[in-house]
């Protein structure tokens, strides 16, 4: 449980400076990066949210209740400027047509859960 908590720490922390980046270098005029511009940035990281938040929406410990989605964590920690832009990315149709089928994105969900309570279970021997 000790590095699952180290690990839910280090991705909030990776979000809220994400955060404070694009609230300090954005302007005004758009969700993406470069305002209403959809750049190659987006286009690298949209796989990477798309798995990440599918997968990590029901990841959580039994007895701890902390989410570990990342638009729970916008939520949570008021990451407007992020929440924004993650939902801008996973909206635009372009990304939205690139995503996984769902069986696909449980598989991975599943094999992540396996690997994690292993990991757990090394921990506790």
């Amino acid at each position: 449980m000790q590095e699952f908590e180290q690990e839910r720490i280090s991705l909030e922390d990776g979000l809220v400076e994400m955060d404070t980046f694009l609230s300090s270098s954005r302007l005004d005029s758009g969700p993406f990066l470069f305002g209403d511009q959809f750049s190659l940035a987006e286009c690298n990281i949209a796989p990477f949210l798309q798995r990440c938040c599918a997968i990590l929406q029901d990841l959580t410990e039994p007895d701890y209740y902390l989410p570990v989605h990342p638009l729970s964590i916008c939520a949570n920690r008021r990451l407007v400027y992020l929440e924004k832009w993650i939902r801008a990315v996973l909206e635009r149709p372009s990304v939205e047509n690139t995503r996984p089928p769902d069986a696909e994105m449980s598989k991975k969900r599943l094999q992540l859960q396996k690997r994690l309570a292993r990991l757990r279970q090394q921990e506790n021997e």
